[in-house]
């Protein structure tokens, strides 16, 4: 604990996070006593009471934050809440526990993997299906790297660290040396194939069948390539994987914040991405030292910081918006025209509020800064003045 009351003051924060979104957007799946799923919208209609709209991977986010407040409190009240979700998760899904798409598989792995650890849930059954999907999915087109999807034409950056992530602590978990190797072929095929020298910065994906790689770049596939980096360390002790770290920490500052904060990309699949890129630069500030570590403790702060500054009051709690660095509209309708200016070109609809994706990432960048109070990580040289909470 630091002297100024900061991680009480994150810590804070968090819970009023947690309540406002538990409150508006969790609810039982259907009547089914014991479990718990996230309304993908709010205020929601008569079809997202009863969970019609599945969004398999907004709910992936969802609880892995409700493994942040179990671990933040370690209280068996929020455990208990995190066991209905996967409860929750499981029924509604219409595929057992997967889904076409292989970065949400990789996500939802790595979420069920830290739900298990937390409440001794059986795992083998989740795992083992995602687990043997994700091995599958490594073929040589392209020179390697995981299908983005089953069936799919493209191989992508987000499925390729994410699994990486996740083979590393299935290695740990269960002791598989290949799940290992499976990680460092992942990330060294993202550095060789993806990365792009100039920016430091992943590109999104390529297609194999005709040699095309995307010029998109996204915060998420960035953060997931520090926290693949970040387990190879812990995992391996390699330098290279420190250094690849640290250059993609580098770039993500010089190149995907303002004023030190993460850029938002919208709602939908889009508002959680600035979320997970948060939660891996969290990953990288505990781990590493020097100023890389510096640097993403600075992000992860401010973009906290930012969030919870242009909050919108509305009933139940805290709304959050998808770009930290403006006001979140607590209404729906016409976007305030003041606002325009500051949305980094990614348009805006006043409605991306209502999606749980973007409700999910403002809690997951919270939680991510009370994370780094937790473990000592000072947050003075980041601090504007403020007041309360």
């Amino acid at each position: 604990m630091t002297g100024d009351g900061v991680p009480e003051l994150w810590a804070a924060r968090a819970a009023v996070a947690e309540v406002a979104i538990v409150g508006r957007h969790l609810r039982q799946v259907w009547g089914m006593p014991g479990t718990r799923l996230g309304m993908t919208r709010w205020p929601p209609d008569a079809g997202h009471r009863v969970h019609a709209p599945w969004h398999y991977g907004w709910q992936a986010q969802l609880l892995d934050c409700a493994v942040d407040a179990a671990q933040r409190t370690d209280d068996t009240a929020r455990k208990a809440t995190v066991v209905k979700l996967v409860r929750g998760i499981k029924l509604r899904n219409p595929h057992g526990w997967l889904t076409d798409r292989h970065d949400e598989v990789a996500l939802m792995g790595l979420a069920l993997l830290r739900a298990h650890e937390l409440t001794a849930m059986p795992k083998s059954t989740a795992l083992t299906a995602i687990a043997s999907r994700l091995r599958a999915a490594w073929t040589d087109h392209a020179g390697g790297g995981l299908w983005s999807a089953r069936g799919g034409s493209t191989k992508d950056a987000v499925t390729n660290a994410a699994s990486a992530i996740l083979f590393v602590r299935l290695a740990k978990e269960f002791g598989e040396r290949a799940d290992l190797q499976r990680a460092r072929s992942a990330v060294e095929w993202l550095s060789e194939r993806l990365i792009d020298q100039e920016t430091g910065l992943l590109a999104e994906s390529v297609d194999p069948s005709v040699d095309a790689v995307s010029e998109v770049t996204c915060t998420h596939s960035q953060g997931l390539l520090v926290g693949a980096c970040v387990e190879l360390v812990g995992a391996t002790g390699e330098s290279c994987w420190r250094e690849l770290a640290e250059r993609t920490i580098a770039a993500i500052a010089d190149r995907m914040t303002k004023s030190g904060v993460l850029h938002g990309s919208g709602g939908s699949d889009s508002g959680l991405h600035a979320g997970i890129c948060a939660r891996h630069l969290a990953s990288a500030a505990v781990a590493l030292d020097g100023e890389a570590a510096k640097t993403a403790a600075s992000i992860v702060y401010r973009s906290a910081e930012a969030a919870w500054r242009n909050r919108a009051a509305v009933p139940g709690g805290p709304l959050f918006g998808p770009q930290w660095t403006v006001p979140a509209v607590g209404r729906l309708g016409t976007l305030p025209a003041r606002l325009d200016e500051h949305l980094e070109g990614i348009g805006r609809d006043s409605r991306w509020e209502c999606d749980l994706s973007v409700q999910v990432s403002g809690w997951t960048v919270v939680e991510a800064a009370a994370r780094l109070a937790r473990h000592g990580v000072s947050e003075r040289e980041f601090r504007a003045a403020r007041r309360g909470i």
